[in-house]
């Protein structure tokens, strides 16, 4: 009843989909009945709009009699409905392109905004430092560069690794508080996440062109296809990230002069009027 209430959102393919702002107490009955039912929202709103209907008929199914019924039945089941945002990574990369080129131009004006995902690349790109950042590391850094210890001594090599065991699939728990330190960090978990993030052997990572600016998220991969290796050619993470990089080397291509400074500032975390004060 919890995975239903909190509309785990989930990659779906389905044969039944249908809009947020047709949602009726009818149509939630029909969701819980047909599990391949898919609900396309284009925003926060109309998501809350969903939540609210869902527990409008749950509590309409709590009021009646004791007597088992085929909707408490489904309810009390390990069904989850799924919940499909609107926009595809090709829409999600536009907004991304539209908004950093913003921020460079809001830079230019004497505005000191850093775009950090942005800042994350150009670090890996510019220089030969690592950023910490435990996705675009290889192996990943998920258990390595840090861990989750959770409120009742689990612990987790990252924070959706212990959302995943709230959802009810502990799959990614290292140990607790009470086990030994090699046990915890010498690991099966930590020993598969090493084993299946190495991008410079991965299909697909192994011959791509940003392999060395990139890396893996073995709990997104899980989560969408129960493998920790994921399967590139259907990843998001991997398409956003190319499409990311495809921009950002546009970018460094043009060596826009007040550009690449707006981006030196970013990776040195120094103000761009400092920096173009010391030029002059």
């Amino acid at each position: 009843l919890c995975a239903i209430l909190a509309l785990c959102t989930v990659l779906a393919i389905s044969s039944t989909a249908f809009a947020a702002d047709n949602i009726s107490m009818t149509l939630v009955k029909e969701l819980f009945l047909n599990e391949n039912a898919e609900i396309t929202v284009a925003s926060v709103e109309e998501a809350s709009a969903v939540r609210r209907e869902v527990q409008a008929y749950v509590d309409a199914i709590s009021t009646k009699s004791e007597t088992p019924t085929v909707e408490a039945s489904i309810l009390k089941s390990s069904m989850t409905l799924k919940l499909s945002l609107s926009s595809t990574t090709e829409e999600f990369t536009e907004a991304y392109k539209d908004a950093l080129d913003y921020i460079i131009k809001l830079n230019k004006k004497g505005v000191n905004f850093i775009e950090c995902y942005t800042t994350l690349f150009l670090s890996r790109i510019l220089t030969p430092f690592s950023t910490g950042f435990v996705d675009l590391q290889s192996p990943s850094g998920a258990g390595i560069s840090g861990v989750i210890y959770n409120y009742d001594g689990k612990i987790y090599p990252a924070d959706e690794a212990r959302m995943l065991a709230r959802m009810g699939d502990d799959y990614f728990c290292m140990g607790t508080v009470d086990d030994s330190y090699d046990k915890v960090f010498n690991g099966k978990i930590i020993k598969d996440i090493v084993k299946n993030s190495c991008v410079e052997t991965m299909p697909v990572c192994s011959e791509c062109v940003y392999q060395q600016y990139c890396g893996a998220d073995v709990i997104r991969n899980y989560l969408e296809t129960k493998d920790l290796m994921g399967y590139r050619l259907q990843s998001g993470f991997c398409r956003k990230n190319k499409l990311i990089l495809d921009h950002i080397f546009s970018i460094l291509k043009k060596n826009d002069e007040e550009t690449m400074d707006i981006f030196w500032s970013w990776i040195t975390r120094r103000n761009y009027g400092d920096l173009k004060l010391e030029k002059n």
